[in-house]
């Protein structure tokens, strides 16, 4: 029988074990979370990367491309804040972007040796759960954290309960097993109230620390019951397009 297994961190990843599971890429704050909003306000395709040169290479090719990114949640030279808000206000429909971040855009890449990644946020737990019920692969599944240099981060381990308890209504993965990580997860999300949901994301690590650079619309938006209908799925080429 299938099963679904969590990772708390990108750095437990282990490429040789992933060519025959379909991954799941959380970083709630931010990077996943910026990669659905762009696409949902009409972003053509995300390109991301794990360091700075790789980008550069990539700009040289697409020089139309913007380039977004940060560094242990700082601005860098040359590259526009991927805050999704400001992004969406000066336009991104269209557009080609390539994003460097210090914690999703790299368990992203980690995950290339699987044969189907999506990354996920809040926003597109239903699209998500949309793209499982009709995939008929009946592969098992990996929830990648992407945690938060390192560290574990309590806004990813949310989101993947959350997708969790949707993917628990599925027929196709009702009765799929669950590790001790995802068991953990999806009991912590149903039997937490919303309402302190919300206080463990806006009190988390990583979103004080967001407060504190500017962050506050996207904060925000996260204790909204927002629904996209798209997803955000990596392609051979490891260039996220968008996905219904």
């Amino acid at each position: 029988m299938p099963s679904i297994h969590l990772l708390t961190r990108k750095e437990e990843i282990d490429k040789n074990k992933i060519s025959n599971v379909n991954v799941v890429v959380v970083d709630t704050l931010l990077a996943t979370t910026t990669i659905s909003m762009l696409f949902e306000h009409g972003a053509e395709n995300i390109y991301p990367v794990s360091t700075r040169e790789e980008a550069m290479d990539i700009k040289a090719h697409h020089p139309g491309a913007l380039l977004i990114g940060e560094y242990l949640g700082y601005e860098i030279d040359g590259f526009l804040k991927p805050d999704p808000v400001e992004l969406i206000k000066a336009g991104v429909s269209g557009k080609t972007i390539i994003f460097l971040s210090t914690n999703g855009t790299k368990a992203l890449n980690l995950a290339k040796t699987s044969p189907f990644v999506v990354s996920v946020s809040p926003f597109t737990i239903k699209s998500t759960v949309d793209l499982f019920q009709r995939n008929e692969n009946n592969r098992s599944i990996l929830i990648v954290c992407a945690g938060n240099h390192g560290r574990f981060s309590i806004g990813d381990f949310l989101t993947a309960g959350a997708l969790l308890s949707a993917l628990s209504h599925l027929k196709t993965t009702s009765s799929w097993k669950l590790s001790d990580s995802a068991s953990a997860a999806k009991a912590l999300y149903e039997q937490t109230p919303a309402k302190s949901l919300d206080d463990l994301m806006k009190h988390s690590e990583t979103a004080q620390f967001l407060l504190i650079k500017g962050y506050e619309a996207i904060i925000s938006l996260l204790q909204q019951q927002i629904v996209y209908s798209h997803s955000a799925v990596l392609d051979i080429n490891g260039v996220l397009q968008k996905r219904m």
